[in-house]
């Protein structure tokens, strides 16, 4: 063979080589090559994948390959392949955890096969995910389907906004992370308030909170908080219960807070970052009893929480602050008792007319819950036609009775 003719078979041997070299797949195809990836946009091409894997969570997975991602912070992470104008259009997803590659059998911790509107047959999951924790992506065709696409990994805080706050209920220690948050809500009460996330506080005791970031170990050492009524989100303008900036001592710039609680009342906190500060702290709430309001009746805020005599809960068993149903007392058509009731005379010659009577059931079965009985608030009555020589005016009596439930039909007997 001379030098010429050698020189054309390599290069059509090289060629060969190329053209049959097998393509490679963007992701790992094996699960224990997974292509290691954060939040972001990652190519996606199965076309000479085979499937790696138990289908357990979608017998329709084919062609799959693998991706390990690790959340950046702790959230709702969506992980899908919407909005891809690849060839791959028809995809299966299934997501598991990320501490071992699955055998079948083991659980997924989600999976999707046409959850996407575009292309309408592409797949979407959303799982919680805590940060610095692994995850692993299992991507296939739909039974054979193979091509590219795009696997988007988006992560969002889940109490980012006022709308979607954290519900916490009494005290503890809640864990938060702004590191991907956005600002919602006014900043009227501290300017620097910025990537914040929100808690709706419950308390359960009338008294004093104290809610703070304060003693943290976490990488956010710099935060804002800012209190405000629960009843609805605010907006700018709205005033706000109590703020702080920099009232903790260690770490030394973040924020402590006390305000007056009512038990079952509702209370919105705004934690965020100094001026853009990101990372992670704790919000720790410390619920303490206040006095109780022991006179309800004298006008005053005996326990210091803002509510007077019966509109504190304190009250709720006084005697002055029950609210028992008044049964027809300003009815005009009363029961005559004239033949019923004895004649109520006082002294010889005295004598009654008209006499009426009123039953008022104070017991649970009767419906009614009045533990401390009925108040006679007022009574009363007029004169049709005077009688002869009983002048301008004629002599009023209430009399009271107690009987048991069983005497009802009768109670004065």
């Amino acid at each position: 063979m001379n030098a010429s003719r050698f020189f054309w078979v390599m290069a059509l041997l090289a060629m060969t080589l190329i053209f049959s070299s097998p393509v490679q797949a963007q992701g790992g195809d094996d699960c224990a090559n997974a292509q290691v990836v954060a939040e972001g946009t990652h190519a996606v091409d199965n076309t000479a994948s085979a499937v790696d894997g138990p289908s357990d969570c979608d017998s329709n997975m084919s062609g799959d390959v693998w991706f390990s991602y690790t959340a950046n912070a702790t959230g709702d992470a969506t992980i899908e392949t919407c909005g891809s104008a690849g060839t791959l259009d028809d995809t299966v997803l299934i997501v598991y955890d990320g501490a071992a590659c699955p055998v079948a059998g083991d659980p997924c911790l989600a999976s999707d096969d046409d959850g996407c509107t575009t292309p309408n047959f592409n797949s979407t999951v959303t799982i919680p995910v805590v940060s610095g924790t692994t995850y692993l992506v299992q991507v296939g065709g739909w039974n054979g389907a193979t091509g590219t696409t795009d696997l988007v990994i988006d992560l969002a805080m889940p109490n980012d906004d006022c709308a979607t706050a954290t519900p916490v209920v009494g005290g503890g220690t809640f864990p938060f992370d702004n590191t991907l948050s956005v600002a919602d809500g006014p900043n009227d009460c501290d300017s620097n308030m910025a990537g914040d996330g929100w808690f709706s506080y419950t308390s359960t005791v009338t008294g004093t909170a104290t809610i703070e970031t304060c003693g943290s170990a976490g990488t956010l050492d710099d935060t804002v908080l800012i209190v405000y009524d629960g009843a609805a989100c605010p907006v700018a303008g709205d005033p706000c219960l109590a703020s702080d900036d920099d009232g903790c001592t260690s770490p030394q710039f973040n924020s402590t807070v006390t305000i007056p609680v009512v038990s079952g009342t509702t209370y919105l906190v705004q934690v965020g970052g100094w001026n853009g500060a990101t990372g992670t702290t704790d919000l720790v709430i410390t619920e303490t009893p206040g006095l109780a309001e022991t006179i309800c009746d004298d006008g005053l805020d005996d326990d210091g929480d803002s509510l007077i005599d019966c509109d504190d809960p304190d009250c709720v068993n006084a005697f002055n602050c029950q609210a028992c149903p008044t049964f027809g007392s300003t009815s005009t058509d009363p029961t005559d008792a004239s033949g019923v009731v004895a004649a109520c005379a006082i002294t010889s010659g005295e004598h009654t007319d008209n006499e009426y009577w009123r039953i008022y059931p104070t017991d649970a079965a009767s419906g009614t819950n009045c533990p401390n009985g009925v108040r006679i608030l007022s009574v009363e009555f007029g004169m049709g036609v005077a009688t002869s020589g009983g002048g301008v005016s004629q002599p009023a009596e209430v009399r009271i009775y107690r009987a048991p439930a069983s005497a009802l039909a009768n109670p004065f007997a």
